[in-house]
């Protein structure tokens, strides 16, 4: 049923519900309620959201149907046997009832505001690939493989926070009067207008978070308010957690490579070759064999973007004189011997 009978209204079904209402007006509600399956529907529904105005503060009372149906029968058999309408005089008690009716309708409109105001949340999951996406406020967030993201739909109130597994480089748009904060397993990262990455996997003891501009706080949650530890990060600094000992620290040397899954760049400034192979077998995914040791030590300078493996190892082999030979995804370096 879409639209009720001008005879009856929410107010009256309300007041039924509350066994505020005089008998000749409760065997017309019941009377239209036993008309069809539609009334009897639309009775069930507002009967379901009537009682859910019991979890607010003052709650309204138990409402018990076919009790106070039962009660007030005598009043409705004795009004059938009577000709003539009563004249109702509005006693301290008939303003009583109106407000028993009126207080538990604006909790229930009250209800209704809220879930339809309430931000719908929103998850992005990632597998194989990686995706980026872009919240309501501007900011961009891009998520590497196997890494899920849950914000709301548009951020209310005075911070715009969203929660985080996996790893995640966030650029976020500049706004001092809403901080960013960023929730992961026992940690958060609070930020106002910078970009920076997220490490914080499942499987991983360590949470890491690595500044590329601006600067963020990272905290510690404890049970405790006094169990809270924070440090600031600025760019190219880099924060750890560690979940099973639940320290925080500063690295002592943050690597920018950490960021080459977004940006697909590696920069190496007099870096140890042996530093220069640890990077390229991490993110190439291949093995490479010194077989002289003395190329360890080696000082390497170059930046690579978006280069296949096999020029970067070209590179070093050209820089340093260095003989290659690849079997499968091994790659083997040797010094030419004068």
């Amino acid at each position: 049923m879409n639209k009720l009978p001008g005879n009856i209204g929410p107010e009256l079904i309300a007041a039924f519900l509350n066994q505020q209402i005089s008998s000749e007006e409760a065997i017309l509600v019941q009377n239209w309620i036993n008309s069809s399956p539609e009334n009897q529907k639309y009775f069930e529904q507002f009967k379901t959201v009537w009682e859910e105005t019991g979890k607010l503060i003052p709650a309204p009372v138990d409402v018990d149907v076919d009790l106070g149906w039962n009660k007030m029968s005598f009043k409705i058999d004795s009004f059938e046997q009577k000709a003539q309408k009563k004249t109702h005089t509005f006693t301290p008690r008939f303003f009583l009832r109106i407000a028993a009716v009126i207080v538990p309708l604006i909790a229930i409109a009250s209800i209704y505001f809220y879930i339809s105001q309430r931000p719908k949340e929103i998850v992005k999951f990632t597998a194989m690939y990686t995706l980026q996406d872009t919240l309501s406020d501007g900011s961009i967030v891009r998520l590497n493989k196997n890494s899920k993201l849950t914000y709301p739909e548009r951020f209310r109130g005075n911070t715009r926070e969203v929660s985080m597994n996996g790893e995640m480089f966030f650029k976020i748009k500049p706004n001092k009067e809403k901080p960013f904060i960023i929730h992961t397993e026992n940690t958060l990262i609070q930020v106002l207008g910078t970009s920076f990455n997220v490490k914080a996997i499942s499987d991983s003891s360590l949470i890491e978070v690595y500044v590329e501009s601006g600067h963020v706080k990272f905290s510690r949650i404890g049970k405790e308010e006094t169990d809270t530890v924070s440090i600031i990060l600025y760019a190219g600094e880099k924060g750890i957690y560690n979940k099973a000992t639940k320290k925080l620290w500063k690295a002592d040397l943050a690597d920018a490579n950490d960021l080459f899954w977004e940006n697909r760049t590696l920069v190496f400034n007099r870096t140890e070759l042996s530093q220069v192979i640890n990077t390229i077998q991490k993110w190439y995914n291949i093995t490479i064999v010194l077989k002289n040791e003395n190329l360890k030590s080696l000082h390497f300078s170059a930046t690579f973007k978006d280069q296949p493996v096999d020029s970067v190892i070209n590179v070093i082999s050209n820089t340093f004189d260095i003989t290659t030979s690849r079997v499968g995804a091994k790659y083997i370096f040797d010094k030419n011997e004068q």
